[in-house]
C-alpha cells in the first residue's frame, strides 16, 4: 500500500501550504 505511506506526508505538505497561503492573503 505505497498510497498511504505518500498520503502521509502530502497532506503534510498540503497543510503548509494551506498556512502560506493563509498568510499571504489573510
Amino acid at each position: 500500500m505505497d498510497t498511504d505511506d505518500i498520503e502521509l506526508p502530502y497532506n503534510e505538505e498540503l497543510s503548509v501550504s494551506s498556512v502560506k497561503t493563509s498568510v499571504q492573503f489573510p
